[in-house]
């Protein structure tokens, strides 16, 4: 938008003119990994050498050594000469306690939110009639405990056969973290008298899935960019530690591949 209002003058004249690009063949809004997500983690895994990797490892305690980080995972102490530390904020604190006091308790002041995401597969014989677009926001004053709904079969080429239907319903959040404590069948029960009122959708799914993200969202509160900008000019101090994530300079899946990126970078600066 900030481009189409610079380079038009105004997001009415740019609006506009991009409807008269007929023949320019649009790019789509929404993009996505083919495979998944997963295939993202699986390209960079399969690049690292074997050697270098140290899975169901549980780091339990890191120390500063002179110049190098200290790691105790599962019990042994492993030395490393950088550190990037890409986990929640609080995770993060608590393992800085001892080596960045100051770090760790800024880190350990960014709060979390939960989510909970149910998905609803549909066959083409039984899929619903939705209206047109992407999906719905449902606002609070209708004190319903879905907050969204996406059309993902609308949104992404290649999630389901042709005429069927996938929906992902978005549950959680600050004002009801409560909903993570019901069963599978209670949510689910729930979500299908939810459709039913705000959808009016009456089809039995083929599929049902549910997903629990405990403290997995980052809460930019009042203050956050000010308690960023601590921890950086700290960071600034030890050119061998970084952190990553969506706690920090945005949630989104773009922005946690800048925040890594730019921590590498860091570390690679510094050799």
């Amino acid at each position: 938008m900030a481009k189409i209002e610079a380079e038009r003058g105004s997001l009415i004249r740019g609006m506009m003119a991009a409807r008269k690009q007929n023949s320019v063949r649009r790019q789509a809004i929404f993009t996505t990994v083919k495979g998944g997500m997963q295939q993202l983690v699986d390209a960079i895994v399969a690049r690292l050498p074997a050697a270098s990797r140290n899975r169901n490892c549980e780091v339990s305690e890191i120390a500063r050594r002179e110049r190098n980080w200290e790691l105790r995972c599962n019990g042994d102490l492993k030395q490393f000469d950088a550190l990037v530390l890409a986990v929640p904020a609080p995770v993060a604190g608590k393992l800085l306690q001892a080596a960045a006091p100051d770090i760790a308790g800024q880190l350990q002041a960014i709060r979390y939110s939960s989510s909970l995401i149910v998905q609803f597969a549909y066959a083409q014989s039984r899929a619903p009639q939705l209206p047109q677009g992407f999906g719905v926001l449902v606002p609070r004053t209708e004190n319903k405990r879905v907050r969204a709904i996406t059309f993902v079969h609308e949104k992404f080429d290649g999630r389901v056969p042709t005429g069927g239907a996938l929906l992902r319903m978005f549950l959680g959040g600050t004002a009801d973290e409560a909903v993570l404590r019901l069963s599978d069948e209670e949510i689910i029960a729930l979500v299908r008298k939810e459709l039913l009122a705000i959808l009016n959708i009456r089809e039995e799914p083929v599929a049902t899935r549910v997903y629990r993200w405990p403290q997995a969202m980052a809460q930019y509160e009042v203050g956050h960019l000010t308690r960023v900008e601590v921890i950086e000019r700290r960071l600034g101090e030890m050119p061998t530690l970084a952190l990553s994530g969506n706690a920090y300079g945005g949630i989104g899946v773009p922005d946690c591949i800048r925040s890594g990126r730019e921590a590498a970078r860091k570390l690679v600066a510094k050799k």
